[in-house]
């Protein structure tokens, strides 16, 4: 069964290969054009996840997204890394919104650093957003052209395109890194535990539903930490934890064809009962009723 969900560098290059300004290879994936992926997604509104790396900048027009079931508001100049594993929901887009996207493969960005990748750029227990002012913008943009041209003249493993590659993921690295130094003085206690709670949900995949245990690995009370999330995220710890465990099964319904009894055995739910009424809670369909419409619209 295919991956409605896969949002990797082979599948970003099957919806881009037709597109404009676009360059699509084995390791890599370049587009100055990728609003129009973005507004199919909000249109479908289901949850991406991330296998690779992917840098996105917004260019023009809005759009409200979730990254790891935090809300955003997109606007130009907005530059955000994912990591792999990260799960990426659009809610809606504007007509006029307008994305550069670039993924690479785990493979490509050990090359590209030759093994020594950049702290900034290790996101496997968070991602990164800030928003660029316009010259920095316009830079970006600018280099994002140069490498799309390398890349169709020489291809992803000539030496001029892992230096440009490495160039434009090096000051991506600076944006991020600036941000990075320019937040962390206004970051509070809870702001930096809400955080640790986000990566540890990243890692759960779904597995784990209570907040207990969340609290134990995190080495707080429940209390101090269902206060320290609501007041940073503006959600619960609980809406949190629900949302993780949905998006988790959505994405097995879909990429996988596992039972419904396999994935609540996987989910850690007592029974495949369970999971169903959980599942219709929130959705208001049963899991193979989901599985049944996304195959039907995916046709």
């Amino acid at each position: 069964m295919q991956s409605t969900h896969d949002f990797s560098v082979r599948a970003i290059r099957e919806k881009t290969a037709s597109l404009p300004h676009t360059y699509t290879g084995k390791n890599c994936n370049v587009s100055l054009n990728t609003g129009d992926i973005v507004r199919t997604i909000s249109v479908n509104g289901e949850a991406m996840l991330f296998s690779d790396m992917a840098i996105t900048l917004c260019l023009s027009g809005e759009a409200v997204s979730e990254t790891n079931f935090v809300g955003n508001r997109i606007i130009p100049g907005t530059l955000e890394l994912f990591s792999p594993g990260s799960i990426f929901q659009v809610k809606k887009a504007s007509d006029d919104a307008s994305f550069i996207g670039i993924s690479f493969t785990p493979f490509a960005v050990k090359e590209i650093f030759q093994g020594n990748t950049p702290w900034e750029l290790l996101t496997h227990k968070r991602d990164l957003r800030v928003h660029l002012p316009e010259p920095k913008a316009i830079l970006f943009r600018h280099m994002t052209e140069v490498f799309i041209r390398l890349l169709q003249e020489s291809g992803e493993e000539s030496e001029s395109s892992i230096k440009m590659a490495g160039s434009l993921l090096a000051y991506a690295k600076e944006c991020f890194q600036d941000a990075e130094t320019g937040n962390n003085a206004e970051i509070s206690r809870a702001g930096l535990l809400c955080r640790r709670f986000l990566g540890l949900l990243g890692e759960a995949k779904g597995q784990h539903h209570d907040i207990s245990w969340f609290a134990d690995n995190l080495c707080v009370s429940n209390h101090y930490l269902s206060v320290a999330v609501k007041n940073s995220s503006g959600c619960t710890v609980k809406e949190l934890i629900d949302k993780s465990v949905i998006a988790e099964m959505k994405i097995r319904l879909t990429s996988s064809d596992k039972s419904v009894a396999q994935i609540a055995e996987e989910l850690s739910f007592a029974s495949s009962s369970l999971m169903c009424k959980f599942f219709k809670s929130h959705i208001g369909q049963s899991p193979m009723q989901y599985r049944k419409n996304i195959l039907r619209n995916s046709i």
